[in-house]
């Protein structure tokens, strides 16, 4: 409204209710709900009997920050049904954001709020960045942090 690309009047005409939807990476029973139904859904598409992601994949779904949210998870259930050669996804059906999680060893178990302590957190955080990242420079940039800094911790976590 302030640009005034969009017009003040149809704001307020359309902000009624505000209701606010968590984004898919707060709501993991809903991420394998609808990954579970793309999945049927492009597997009657493409003409294959895939009926389910392998355990490596479905962990690759959990762990991964979803900042597209059901766009980006659509397109990826998508892709895995197409490269898909078996009844299920593997991870190496998944595209590369997500393939290369597992690689990085992120624990799915760690989650905000739970009684673990905080350099468990910060680990995990930083696994997830630079799972999502193409260069350090980027991920210690998202992190707040020097390049220094980060490959210290990516040694010491043993990345």
């Amino acid at each position: 409204m302030r640009d005034k690309t969009f017009r003040e009047d149809l704001f307020y005409r359309l902000n009624v209710i505000a209701i606010r939807v968590p984004p898919l990476r707060e709501r993991p029973r809903d991420l394998r709900q609808m990954a579970a139904g793309y999945l049927r859904f492009f597997s009657a598409q493409c003409g294959k009997r895939v009926t389910g992601f392998a355990p490596d994949a479905q962990a690759a779904l959990d762990q991964y920050a979803w900042p597209g949210n059901l766009r980006e998870l659509r397109n990826v259930v998508e892709h895995a049904v197409i490269f898909a050669t078996g009844a299920e996804v593997a991870l190496a059906d998944l595209p590369d954001q997500l393939s290369q999680i597992n690689a990085n060893q992120p624990n799915d178990n760690v989650r905000l709020g739970m009684k673990v302590p905080l350099e468990e957190i910060e680990n995990e955080h930083i696994r997830r960045v630079l799972a999502q990242v193409t260069t350090m420079e980027e991920a210690a940039q998202l992190l707040g942090i020097s390049r220094g800094t980060l490959y210290e911790r990516k040694k010491k976590i043993g990345l």
